[in-house]
């Protein structure tokens, strides 16, 4: 896959979560948050499932560990109780946690290679931690389904910075 195809099926994963937020959300209260942070993070599981699947560098397992987080976040989902703030401060956090281990892994993959993407990946890992911990603050104070709205567009804004390799 060249780094066109790349870019595209990107945009094309992005356009795609664009549409199900469109058609899906007025199908719920939009102060359900549990059922809009499943949706969310089903649709991580999928996109990185087809993601990896479909790729032709199968050593590169950032696809995989996406795709577990997005698992792991999903039963996380299932089983907390999402109506304390705390809690989905937390999740976030976790989430947070967890995409910042895997863009750490592909900086350190980036700085071995001897390419200077590793700092672009560095800024772009600082601005994801900066808004996720913002995020996750403000959960604690409103249980706005709006904040998570506004994660979720940066940390994508944030992911086509960089191409997938």
């Amino acid at each position: 896959m060249n780094r066109k195809d790349k870019i595209d099926s990107g945009v094309f994963m992005a356009f795609i979560l664009i549409s199900f937020g469109i058609i899906l959300l007025p199908l719920f209260k939009y102060d359900d948050v549990k059922a809009i942070m499943i949706i969310i993070f089903g649709s991580y599981f999928i996109g990185n499932t087809i993601r990896f699947f479909f790729s032709r560098n199968k050593y590169d397992y950032d696809a995989v560990m996406r795709m577990l987080g997005s698992l792991l976040m999903v039963a996380l989902c299932l089983f907390v109780n999402l109506e304390i703030k705390k809690n989905i401060a937390i999740m976030l956090m976790i989430w947070v946690t967890i995409c910042a281990f895997i863009r750490i892994k592909k900086m350190d993959y980036f700085n071995d290679k001897k390419d200077n993407k590793w700092k672009i990946e560095a800024i772009t890992l600082g601005l994801f931690i900066v808004t996720g911990i913002v995020s996750s603050i403000s959960f604690i104070y409103t249980n706005n389904v709006a904040n998570l709205g506004y994660f979720v567009l940066v940390s994508n804004i944030l992911n086509l910075i960089i191409p997938m390799d």
